[in-house]
């Protein structure tokens, strides 16, 4: 038989990694350098995040001030209701700037809808006699699409504004 040399485990180890005294120290005289690196890679990610945190806050409130507006009965003067589509069409500038586009598309669909309502003759506000039955539906299935087109803005603005937190993006109601 031949002889064989008995090592331990942990001589076979020591010497299976044995180069590892040579590589510690000059990671460690390296280590330095990595922590700026990644110092430098956190401060960047940190600054493009409070960026993104700002501006949704912007949108948030750009959101609820748009949504006070719209919330606002005009009167039945046709200056109530272009007073009011003059203000809304105000923040599609504002929405350009600083809203998805999903956002920006639903709020058009919907300033357009409320303006063609009174343009089209739908609306009922104004009128100084009882309306008909066909005026009536023609008012309902409008304002069924001005509702549909409502809960699509707000819910492009809720995905907006909540994306990245706890609350649950859509709403099933």
């Amino acid at each position: 038989m031949s002889d064989v040399e008995v090592i331990t485990a942990c001589e076979n180890v020591c010497r299976d990694f044995s180069w590892l005294e040579n590589f510690i120290p000059q990671l460690a005289s390296a280590a330095p350098i990595f922590a700026v690196i990644w110092g430098i890679f956190v401060f960047y990610e940190q600054r493009k995040r409070d960026r993104n945190d700002a501006l949704r806050k912007t949108r948030q409130e750009l959101y609820l001030a748009f949504l006070e507006i719209a919330d606002q009965k005009h009167s039945s003067t046709p200056d109530g209701i272009l007073g009011q589509m003059l203000l809304l069409t105000k923040f599609q500038g504002k929405f350009t700037l600083n809203c998805p586009k999903e956002v920006l598309v639903k709020s058009a669909e919907y300033i357009k809808l409320v303006g063609r309502e009174h343009l089209d003759g739908v609306a009922l506000d104004g009128l100084k006699r009882k309306p008909s039955r066909s005026e009536f539906d023609k008012y309902f299935a409008y304002q069924q699409k001005i509702a549909h087109s409502r809960k699509e803005l707000l819910d492009a603005m809720r995905r907006d504004a909540l994306q990245g937190s706890d609350v649950e993006l859509e709403l099933n109601y």
